[in-house]
């Protein structure tokens, strides 16, 4: 999907996505870049699994697409094994110019209701939810018994400098979320600097002793993880979420 920004036609966007498409098919992907497509996919994929319309969505797809509901919980590593030879057989297989349909979608001013289904004295004929699909008529099932639910264990410990650190294990998809949370925030700031506390945690993430604002954002992106840091009334909070086989990189980035 291809959205111009505004004044910019949709043929110039056209030309530039079609030539791109040509130097990945005679060049193919520099392996940092697949590297990075992956494990963006990998995670976007590994959240999707966290709620239970995520995983409900993902388990029909992979019905739909492999006829094995089970593939969903492998379909996450199989993206690790792609590579640029792939992407190029893709295109040469299936995005040849003979093949390709382009379909431009262009905004149009709301035209006016149809008034076909409304009658002279004003009133709305239903005639038309009478015909609504089977599907939409029957009567839903009945709902499951309620279950019970088991939190994990959480366990907590102190660090010689006074840090608490509290850890609530989730084993069953590959992923960690880490959160630095230290008092202060808007109310710990004097009244002729407000906004300092925001202005503050928006400066946490650009740039280091060690590493500029790009250097920060290339090594979270590579890895398809995210690095946040904001302030509230009473809490400064730095956030970061990875696959658990990059967490010695979130943790590095976090302290």
């Amino acid at each position: 999907i291809l959205v111009p920004n505004p004044g910019v036609d949709t043929t110039d966007v056209e030309a530039v996505f079609i030539s791109e498409l040509e130097r990945i098919q005679a060049e193919g992907v520099e392996q940092a870049e697949l590297e990075k497509a992956i494990n963006q996919i990998r995670t976007g994929q590994v959240l999707g699994l966290q709620d239970v319309m995520g995983l409900a969505e993902s388990v029909q797809a992979a019905h739909f697409y492999y006829g094995d509901a089970s593939r969903v919980f492998d379909l996450v590593d199989q993206y690790t094994t792609i590579t640029s030879d792939d992407i190029q057989r893709v295109i040469s297989d299936y995005l040849y110019p003979e093949s390709r349909h382009i379909i431009e979608v262009i905004p149009v001013e709301q035209r006016e209701a149809d008034s076909s289904n409304t009658s002279s004295d004003g009133s709305t004929d239903v005639s038309e939810a009478a015909t609504r699909p089977e599907a939409e008529r029957v009567s839903p099932p009945e709902p499951l018994a309620v279950r019970g639910v088991t939190l994990p264990e959480i366990t907590e410990t102190e660090l010689a400098n006074g840090l608490r650190v509290m850890v609530l294990p989730q084993t069953d998809l590959p992923i960690v979320t880490a959160q630095l949370i230290l008092p202060g925030g808007e109310s710990a700031v004097p009244r002729d600097k407000a906004g300092l506390a925001s202005m503050t945690a928006a400066l946490l993430t650009r740039g280091t002793e060690s590493r500029s604002a790009n250097d920060i954002a290339a090594a979270i992106e590579q890895v398809g993880g995210s690095l946040e840091a904001s302030a509230s009334q009473d809490i400064f909070s730095l956030s970061t979420l990875v696959l658990s086989e990059y967490s010695d990189l979130a943790f590095e980035l976090l302290g």
